[in-house]
């Protein structure tokens, strides 16, 4: 014998004078898929049956049928059925002409823009007829399983029974396994239809879906407490799965959707066969039995959010520059990412089954970068933006930049750095700025002389700073010839000693020039006449500069230092060098080469920052061939240089063009 629970759910309004104006009354309302509110039902009814007991011996007790019952109704009322509305009935008081009467009553009291919704947990029975149909039977509390056609209530009657509801939508559930459901073909809505839940609702529907066929059991289980079918449907609304299309509204279609293979899972777990339901329309008609599926809501706070930020919740913008954001939201599953200039994204789903809090984390993606320039006062461009007179410091977000520093006076310097947090801090020398000047004579050869300092002989190009005042002076055979000026761009110095005439071109100005005829040495008194060699003009005798420095920020401190090519011990600290233009390198093996150039005036500590970065293997056989063409270039220099160097004075402040200046 199989245990039936029949479910039949209609909805009506209440009209019969035991119930007020007021009380058992709720409008059950829809939203379209525009939005729009559209009333499904006037009025909502439940009948439930659940028996447990029998008094035919031959019918085996139940254990959950009573709990089912309860429980059902309990779910009702969570879906907007009155529950002045919802008439139990059960063990003893389900006997055939009580549920007749109570079932004519509840019919009565329905109007045609209500549902009715019919629940049996009982047992079922089907019984084959002389001419080989079938009939299935709800069995009561005083039925016989001898005599089920006069006592016990046949689907045919069931059927008869809904002709007394006026009621547009009736659905029975069924939790029980039988056969003659006697089923008509009906043709369903497409869900895609526009206006789809108002076509369905307004429609009638009789409907039924019961727990399985007349060769399946039933499965109860003191796991859950209720049948498989029963536990299926309370699961089913309790996490909303039976809403398949998440539009807070369960049809009857999405219903046994869901109870096909949940029902099919529970009851298999239990039994090694399980049973599935069966779902059938007893009307024809495109009508669908609907629940609303009241959906919780929950506050979402999202605390401490940057000044400027942008929140994205599922994809679409949720909110703007918001540092607090609190909003009451329908319970379920959310992404949010939020942007903030200079910060990373931040991203991470919700599950709002209750009040959250968060505080997002959003790790910064600036730092604080610092350029200095010696001298100072240069104009910077950090990523062809200006950012002002040096020293300068700015947020800047971690990776490369592009540098612009100009001075005038200068060379300008562009390059890239890569900022982050073990580079924030940079010092750049700046380079001054030479100008090319041509000196030329009236014969060639004559010696040069650069603010005393020998340099050369015609023709010969000196270097010198713009705006700085020199004086040059040609010594030719005794004579001499010189002019002083102030070079704004490049130009040149033109002697002519036959004509005793020097002059300076270009952009600046003169200031002064001059001839001078040397004085003739007169011969010794010899006995053979000697030819007395030119007097070579001594450069005058200067007091001694007072002491340069060089203090080298070494990293890693022990790496091989030079300055000007020889090398240095201690390599980091305070080093004392000779004042002008110093070239100072940091090598060690594994590392990059550092360089620096540095022009230090007498009496002047430079600071210099020698930072070495790891070399990379796939670049170090270019760094060695590089050195050795370095080294080769540099000997072939001061070997070129030792053959053609003359017997002048030395340059006290080191090679050129790193001459004093007159101011």
């Amino acid at each position: 014998m199989n245990r039936i629970a029949n479910v039949l759910v209609l909805f009506l309004f209440a009209g019969v004078s035991a119930f007020s104006q007021t009380r058992g009354v709720k409008v059950v309302e829809m939203e379209d898929e525009k939005g729009q509110k559209f009333v499904a039902y006037e009025n909502s009814y439940a009948f439930i049956v659940g028996i447990n007991k029998y008094i035919d011996p031959k019918i085996p007790a139940l254990n959950y049928a009573v709990q089912d019952a309860n429980a059902i109704a309990g779910l009702l009322e969570s879906l907007d059925f009155p529950k002045e509305n919802i008439k139990i009935i059960l063990n003893e008081e389900a006997t055939l002409a009580r549920i007749k009467e109570e079932f004519s009553i509840m019919g009565s009291r329905t109007k045609k823009n209500d549902r009715l919704l019919v629940y049996w947990a009982g047992h079922g029975e089907s019984e084959v007829s002389a001419r080989g149909g079938e009939m299935g039977y709800l069995l009561p509390h005083d039925g016989k399983v001898s005599s089920m056609y006069s006592t016990c209530l046949s689907m045919d009657e069931v059927k008869r029974m809904t002709e007394l509801v006026a009621a547009k939508h009736v659905f029975y559930l069924v939790d029980a396994c039988y056969g003659g459901l006697s089923a008509v073909t009906s043709r369903s809505l497409s869900r895609q239809t526009e206006a789809y839940l108002q076509k369905v609702t307004s429609a009638e529907a009789v409907q039924i879906i019961t727990a399985g066929t007349k060769d399946e059991q039933v499965v109860e289980s003191p796991t859950w407490g209720h049948s498989a079918f029963t536990k299926a449907i309370l699961d089913g609304f309790a996490t909303r799965l039976a809403d398949s299309d998440n539009n807070n509204v369960v049809t009857a279609d999405e219903l046994y959707s869901y109870l096909q293979s949940k029902v099919f899972e529970l009851s298999r777990s239990e039994h090694p066969k399980g049973h599935r339901p069966v779902f059938a329309n007893l009307r024809a008609s495109e009508g669908q039995f609907a629940f609303v599926v009241s959906v919780p809501e929950f506050t979402l706070s999202l605390l401490g959010l940057p000044a400027t930020n942008t929140v994205y919740m599922n994809g679409k913008k949720f909110s703007e520059n918001k540092e607090v954001v609190r909003e009451k939201l329908r319970s379920g599953n959310y992404n949010i990412e939020i942007d903030a200039p200079g910060r990373e994204r931040f991203s991470t789903t919700v599950d709002l089954s209750s009040d959250r809090e968060l505080t997002p984390r959003m790790k910064s993606t600036t730092i604080s970068y610092t350029l200095e320039t010696s001298p100072s006062g240069a104009s910077v461009k950090i990523d062809n933006v200006d950012a002002g007179l040096s020293p300068v410091k700015k947020e800047l977000t971690l990776g490369q930049h592009r540098i612009e520093i100009r001075k005038e006076g200068y060379d300008p310097m562009v390059y890239t750095t890569a900022v982050s947090d073990q580079n924030n801090y940079e010092t750049k020398e700046l380079k001054v700025k030479l100008l090319d000047i041509s000196v030329v004579s009236t014969p060639r050869g004559a010696q040069i002389y650069l603010n005393d300092l020998p340099q050369g002989q015609t023709p010969y190009t000196i270097q010198v700073r713009p705006g700085a005042k020199y004086t040059v002076e040609l010594q030719w055979e005794g004579k001499k010839l010189s002019t002083a000026f102030q070079a704004t761009g490049a130009g040149g110095v033109a002697a002519d000693f036959d004509a005793g005439v020097i002059n300076f071109s270009g952009a600046g100005k003169v200031l002064d020039a001059k001839a001078e005829e040397k004085p003739a040495v007169p011969p010794p008194v010899i006995a053979q006449p000697i030819t007395q060699p030119t007097v070579k003009k001594e450069p005058p005798k200067e007091t001694a500069p007072p002491p340069s420095y060089v203090e080298i920020d070494l990293d890693p401190k022990d790496a091989k230092v030079t300055i000007d090519g020889k090398t240095v011990i201690p390599a980091s600290g305070k080093i004392e060098v000779k004042p002008g233009r110093r070239l100072i390198r940091a090598t060690k093996d594994g590392y990059e080469e550092a360089e620096f150039t540095a022009d230090v005036q007498p009496g002047e500590t430079k600071r210099i920052p020698l930072k070495m970065a790891i070399e990379s293997s796939s670049s170090s056989w270019l760094y060695y061939v590089g050195g050795v063409a370095v080294l080769g270039g540099a000997a072939a220099y001061l070997l070129g240089k030792a053959k053609t160097t003359d017997k002048t004075a030395a340059d006290p402040y080191g090679s050129p063009p790193a001459f004093p200046v007159n101011q």
